[in-house]
């Protein structure tokens, strides 16, 4: 969606730019009407003009303007439209909506209608109602003005701040990933956000339930509906029974048992992903080799605290302390509950290390024997900490609570997850596997405990006996964590040694698919290699290249464009111009020798046609001709010693990293360069 909504404006832009203002007014308008915005990709519009404007195609004040006096004026429209029509489409016979849930509507938009405009405005889905709603119950014109402005605002801020700041990342992608503030930035921006829905949905969740269960009732009692149910009445009682919520076996059963076959279908999904190796394993090396950039001392050690709360040591304390509890609670029922997520995603969890053997990352910190794949730590941080944040949700009585005890559990078990990532010490997959591992497991506890519940009702213990015992219970988790965290130190990891291979003939390099071609951020293909460089080292082959007029580039989004090959980062960059053409060439250094133990390098050669808006590079499609004039430059210093044409990969046509057609013959040419 994302390359045809660019691709559709790339040449509408560059023909009658000065209509750049009248697209982000539409784009903003329409998407926030009521019912056309929710076919319409507006955001995405704003999004990919943001990105021109970070690139200097387009104004961004002018775009930024005409995206907010879109949003607002929709959004008046849409006020307009419910203070004209809305009481007689509400009225609707249809509808079904009682009037004493109207009335406790109309309050609730009296009391907190404001903040309900503003949050609404950040929503999908709720954003092309919130101003209709507003006007249909007659929330202060004055108010609505004054909390849509800073919506509107914000919204239009939000996605073209996104893609202006997303264009600037590409050309800032070698400064930003020596930046540890990175990591620091998203970290606060994702609690942040998090926030921020806790308390959205805090404030919301009653009216939003008053509202399903009424249009609930509207469906239930529509005529066609009704005939409907009189036809099936197997199926109805059927359907009866799944959403009863008297009793265990109807609606929380039913509940349970779609979100487990959900997840385990998501599970089924990675687990396939890993087998066929796709671009989820290209990304799992890829941000793997970016994370060491971003380590400082400091994070290191945050992060190491975090990630003892996923150890068995640390995890098996916790167990037994929350087992306490429960059994001091009078609870010791669901005792067997936690053992039964912990056990259950524990054995499941060694099951899967064991099937796949897959090896921890090169570039971890901390030396781990036990496989990769799925982790152990996400997995024990969903299934235990999880629980026991259920077991909390569930004595609770207030929503503000339950809210509270969820977020917080969340924010801890993503931040369990970030520090194996963080760490090195397990893949993206790995994790996230992990994460579903875990919720199997929880789902599997949630649906035991219930049932338990159904059966027997205990007695609680002295309140007064079992809260003493359980805060000194905490305590002396909270001391033990302390001193094993001060005691526990992990072996760190040696420097990897690189291996040297030597080989017999190039075409060795190309063993494995992923080494044919290089690959994108995302651990999609992009180019071919189409140049091997046999040298002593970098820096020659650098002097090599200087010496036939190639230069370090000067522009930005070149030199930093995200590249990979076999998921490494590129080692050096050189550009040339000639004539109307602007060449590149990015060389990577192998684990590898030719001959008279010389390295060896690979590289791929592409040339700029033409630059469109001054931004947008447009590359060749030939790329065969950029390859054979790097080595005929190379070959005007009389540096070559000895040349070689190989099959590298197959004669294809296929995408750049922009996703336009290239072709090649799929040879590579070899040289042998001099110091």
């Amino acid at each position: 969606m994302l390359n045809e909504i660019q691709n559709t404006l790339s040449p509408l832009l560059s023909d009658y730019s000065g209509y750049a203002g009248l697209i982000a007014f539409l784009a903003a308008f329409l998407e926030t009407l009521i019912g056309v915005g929710y076919f319409l990709p507006g955001s995405t519009i704003l999004l990919i003009l943001g990105i021109f404007a970070g690139q200097g195609i387009v104004s961004l004040a002018s775009i930024w303007l005409f995206a907010f006096a879109g949003a607002f004026g929709g959004d008046q429209f849409n006020y307009f439209l419910g203070r004209r029509y809305g009481d007689a489409l509400l009225a609707k016979p249809w509808f079904h909506l009682p009037t004493e849930l109207l009335g406790k509507t109309h309050l609730f938009f009296r009391r907190h209608g404001g903040i309900s405009i503003f949050l609404g405005r950040f929503l999908p889905g709720i954003k092309e109602a919130i101003a209709f709603v507003a006007g249909s119950f007659g929330l202060r014109y004055r108010r609505f003005l004054f909390w849509e402005f800073f919506g509107a605002l914000g919204w239009s801020i939000e996605f073209i701040g996104i893609g202006y700041l997303f264009s600037s990342s590409l050309s800032l992608a070698q400064i930003w990933l020596t930046r540890t503030g990175f990591v620091i930035v998203s970290l606060i921006l994702f609690f942040l956000i998090l926030y921020l829905l806790k308390r959205f949905i805090q404030h919301n969740a009653k009216p939003a339930w008053a509202l399903l269960c009424s249009i609930g009732n509207s469906v239930k009692n529509n005529s066609d509906v009704k005939a409907w149910l009189k036809k099936y009445p197997k199926i109805v009682t059927f359907l009866k029974q799944r959403i009863d919520s008297s009793h265990f076996y109807g609606l929380p059963l039913t509940l349970l048992s779609l979100v487990f076959l959900y997840v385990l279908a998501l599970f089924g999904g990675a687990v396939e992903d890993f087998i066929n190796r796709a671009p989820i394993v290209a990304v799992d090396h890829i941000i793997a080799n970016l994370t060491p950039p971003l380590r400082t001392p400091a994070l290191t050690d945050f992060f190491t605290w975090v990630t003892l709360l996923g150890k068995t040591e640390v995890a098996g304390v916790f167990l037994l302390a929350t087992a306490l509890v429960l059994w001091l609670y009078a609870k010791s029922r669901y005792i067997l509950s936690l053992i039964l997520s912990v056990g259950g995603a524990t054995v499941f969890m060694g099951l899967g290390k064991l099937a796949f053997h897959r090896p921890r990352p090169d570039v971890a910190i901390y030396v781990e024997h036990t496989y990769s794949f799925p982790s152990g730590h996400a997995t024990i941080a969903v299934a235990l900490y999880g629980f026991v944040a259920y077991l909390l949700m569930h004595f609770s009585k207030n929503l503000k609570t339950k809210l509270n005890i969820f977020f917080a559990a969340t924010i801890l078990i993503l931040l369990i997850g970030l520090s194996r990532i963080y760490l090195a010490e397990h893949y993206l997959s790995d994790v996230y596997t992990g994460f579903l591992v875990g919720t199997l497991w929880l789902i599997v506890a949630i649906a035991f405990t219930l049932w338990l519940e159904s059966r027997k009702r205990g007695s609680l213990a002295p309140l007064h006996l079992a809260k003493a015992y359980s805060i000194a219970t905490a305590l002396s988790f909270i001391l033990f964590f302390g001193v094993f965290g001060n005691l526990f130190h992990y072996s760190r990891k040696p420097p990897a040694q690189t291996e040297i291979h030597l080989l017999d003939k190039p075409e060795a390099l190309f063993r494995t698919p992923e080494s044919h071609f290089t690959q994108s951020l995302l651990g999609m293909d992009t180019w071919p290699i189409n140049l091997i460089l046999v040298s002593d080292s970098l820096e020659a082959i650098k002097n090599n290249f200087q010496q036939a007029g190639w230069r370090i580039p000067s522009e930005t989004l070149i030199k930093s464009l995200p590249l990979f090959w076999r998921y490494r980062k590129v080692d050096l960059t050189l550009a040339k111009r000639a004539g109307q053409q602007y060449y590149w060439i990015k060389i990577w250094k192998t684990e590898a020798e030719l001959d008279s133990h010389s390295a060896v390098f690979v590289a791929m050669v592409v040339a700029v046609d033409h630059y469109r808006w001054q931004s947008i590079p447009k590359f060749t499609e030939d790329i065969d001709q950029a390859r054979d004039l790097a080595v005929v430059s190379l070959e005007g210093t009389k540096q070559v010693k000895k040349k070689k044409t190989i099959q590298a990969a197959k004669a294809i046509i296929g995408k750049d990293i922009l996703y336009e057609n290239y072709f090649t013959n799929g040879k590579a040419i070899v040289l042998y360069l001099g110091s």
